[in-house]
């Protein structure tokens, strides 16, 4: 099980703070809340929107992993405008 946890326009910040390796501490994670889903996958309590996926499937890409998931619950907390990295200056460079 995975989750996607949607950020806003408004959230480069937080995104940021999600590059570095995290520490889970009295129900936070980097010191961002969160509360586990359906599928006990973590749903940030500061996210606008979240899918919670269960794995069908893994790939191998050259240094890392991508999974496919199926979606099993989903929520929308606001209507807002989804953070991408067109919105930001990081630069991913998997």
């Amino acid at each position: 099980m995975f989750s996607l946890n949607f950020l806003d326009t408004e959230q480069e910040d937080l995104a940021r703070r999600f590059t570095q390796p995290l520490q889970s501490e009295n129900g936070t994670l980097g010191g961002s809340p969160y509360s586990t889903g359906e599928t006990g996958a973590p749903l940030f309590t500061e996210a606008f929107a979240h899918l919670e996926c269960r794995v069908l499937d893994k790939m191998e890409a050259g240094d890392h992993s991508d999974y496919l998931g199926q979606v099993v619950a989903a929520g929308l907390e606001r209507p807002a405008n989804i953070l991408t990295d067109l919105d930001t200056t990081m630069d991913y460079g998997g």
